[in-house]
């Protein structure tokens, strides 16, 4: 099991059985573990970016992702939302689509932003991730 903190509310926490892929959910902080990784339902499902044994992983419902250098990501807007496509080698590995999260309120509108839009955007925050080598090898890591 690993700890996963919610990535749109930064209060629950999730114990992960990465082979079931089932969550346990804490409706509150737990102060006790490193968390691994972030969890959201914004996508419509479980959706998890995680880090185990050194490898980062994506879980999205009953699918699980090992990302590797060359997996990337596309999002795309819609009139109905957005569209996140994750790729590795040109190949399509997982697609969903899902509706565009409303901040408010507005982040240009606030005179000190405290977040970005990947904070209320679990899918932005992907892509970000996966198109970021930097980042892709940094995050989750001690």
């Amino acid at each position: 099991m690993i700890l996963l903190r919610r990535r749109d509310n930064f209060i629950e926490t999730v114990a992960l059985d990465i082979p079931t892929g089932k969550p346990y959910i804490f409706h509150q902080a737990v102060p006790c573990g490193k968390v691994q990784g972030h969890f959201s339902f914004q996508l419509g499902c479980f959706c998890a970016l995680f880090r185990c044994q050194g490898k980062l992983f994506l879980r999205f419902g009953d699918d699980l992702l090992e990302i590797a250098d060359r997996t990337v990501a596309r999002l795309e807007d819609t009139p109905s939302g957005r569209i996140l496509i994750v790729e590795e080698s040109g190949k399509e590995l997982f697609r969903k689509t899902y509706p565009k999260p409303v901040i408010d309120p507005p982040l240009d509108g606030l005179m000190t932003p405290m977040g970005e839009e990947e904070d209320f955007d679990f899918g932005l925050f992907i892509h970000n991730v996966l198109n970021d080598k930097r980042r892709k090898q940094a995050i989750f890591n001690p």
